[in-house]
């Protein structure tokens, strides 16, 4: 492997426990013992691949620290347990977030908004998209949807990233 810069040599011993229910590796060095549990699944594996929207009916492209700094704002409005923000796209973007037991409420338009096909409004938890685009690195997001019932699709490189919409 080029481009690593090697620190020291550490002498690993492992065991490996392997039952019905757990395995157990564990890895002794020196001082230092780690101890990694897993827990055996005797069931059938999802199909994640049935999650994936396969037709997009709607594409938005946004500057992502536009939109950071929206969803920060709007958070401070949500109802802090569902941190539900609506997206209205229907020739502009809207970002819509309320606290109904609070009566407040925190509406604002997307700038500098790029949007491809139909119009849908779409609700999504708020924090977590605030985590999506944590690892986006680059400049704008492109969110790919196609029914406010099934997930966004946000694409960077090989990265494919989901989010769950929350019923409105």
């Amino acid at each position: 492997i080029t481009g690593f810069k090697k620190l020291s040599v550490v002498n690993v011993d492992a065991i490996i426990n392997d039952s019905i229910s757990h395995t157990v590796m564990s890895f002794y060095s020196d001082n230092v013992q780690v101890k990694i549990i897993g827990r055996n699944i005797d069931a059938r594996y999802p199909d994640y691949n049935r999650a994936i929207p396969t037709s997009h009916l709607t594409e938005v492209t946004v500057i992502k620290n536009e939109l950071g700094k929206r969803i920060d704002k709007a958070m401070l409005y949500a109802n802090p347990n569902t941190m539900q923000g609506v997206f209205s796209i229907n020739g502009n973007v809207k970002l819509t977030s309320k606290d109904i037991d609070f009566k407040k409420e925190y509406t604002c338009e997307m700038p500098h908004v790029f949007k491809v096909g139909e119009d849908v409004e779409i609700g999504f938890n708020m924090s977590f998209l605030k985590k999506i685009l944590g690892h986006v690195e680059g400049e704008t997001v492109s969110m790919k949807m196609s029914y406010p019932s099934k997930p966004a699709i946000i694409e960077e490189g090989n990265t494919l990233m989901l989010i769950m919409p929350v019923l409105i």
